[in-house]
């Protein structure tokens, strides 16, 4: 007996915070296709929703955004900052805070996998789902690792990594393990994350191969159709934050300070090791070079 069985009931009004990202903009076209109402939240669509803003105007307008919806996907993450953290916690309270006001059934969120110790990206992942929480809504969790997609940040940055390097020094963490998933499958997973009449409060969701980054990125440069760089393993200590974000700054589009904090991720495990998702959520997920073909078959067309 699964969670879900949610089938035959009426459209869900659904909003999407992080709905103009990769993942966002596939996630509402899911849910529409399922046949709920989804709308996406952002500054630029009205009504204006603004996580930034502050004062009791401000924390009206976002509950006023939220009002009658059953559902809020929350996919806002920033890394482009030193104080990140700091940002996402204020960030995730504020948007927990005004779906309580909004009367929001339930929260579903998109964090990270790992074990600890986490990296501080990770960590300030993790402390995401209780930031949310705060309100009393609902939160759902679903932890995953790189989501294979074009456009998305982590596969940018290994795919220019594996196809645009010669030699590549990578820290001797490239060699912990990793289990990435499908842009397709992560939307399957959240868009049922949403039907669930009994959901548990985490599931860990990944594709069907895991591998650790350094294959992860010979394989990329092999399905590109290039030559895979020549990898140097060195050791973390050996390779600081500055000369990291210098490197990949002259080999990849990926801003420096998100591609460090990525980098930085590689010292943590990101593998699922929970099969609530598989018993809830059944469905066979894509393998790593389907899912890589057509995410690089995307961005060949444009479509990233």
């Amino acid at each position: 007996m699964t969670a879900r069985t949610r089938s035959g009931s009426a459209p869900l009004s659904i909003a999407v915070a992080g709905g103009t990202g990769m993942i966002g903009r596939r996630l509402v076209a899911a849910l529409t296709e399922r046949g709920h109402r989804a709308r996406v939240l952002s500054r630029r669509h009205q009504p204006a929703f603004d996580l930034d803003a502050d004062g009791a105007a401000a924390d009206a307008d976002r509950s006023a955004a939220l009002s009658g919806t059953e559902v809020a996907y929350y996919l806002v993450h920033g890394l482009e900052r030193p104080d990140f953290a700091v940002r996402d916690s204020l960030h995730a309270r504020r948007f927990g805070s005004a779906a309580a006001t909004a009367r929001v059934g339930r929260i579903v969120y998109l964090g990270g996998l790992g074990t600890p110790p986490l990296s501080d990206h990770l960590a300030s992942r993790r402390a995401v789902e209780s930031d949310l929480a705060a309100g009393g809504v609902q939160v759902v969790a679903l932890r995953a690792g790189m989501v294979i997609g074009a456009g998305g940040a982590s596969w940018e940055l290994a795919r220019q990594l594996a196809t645009r390097a010669q030699l590549l020094a990578v820290p001797l963490a490239a060699a912990q393990r990793t289990q990435p998933i499908g842009l397709d499958d992560v939307c399957g997973y959240l868009a049922d994350a949403a039907e669930l009449t009994d959901p548990a409060s985490v599931y860990e969701v990944g594709g069907a191969d895991v591998l650790t980054f350094a294959e992860l990125l010979m394989l990329i440069g092999r399905l590109a159709g290039g030559r895979p760089p020549v990898l140097l393993p060195v050791p973390v200590r050996a390779a600081p934050q500055s000369w990291m974000g210098r490197l990949v700054a002259s080999v990849t589009e990926v801003d420096p300070e998100v591609a460090v904090n990525l980098l930085k991720s590689m010292t943590t495990p990101t593998v699922v090791t929970d099969q609530a998702a598989r018993r809830d959520m059944p469905r066979e997920p894509m393998d790593f070079r389907t899912a890589a073909r057509r995410a690089l078959a995307e961005a060949g067309n444009g479509l990233g």
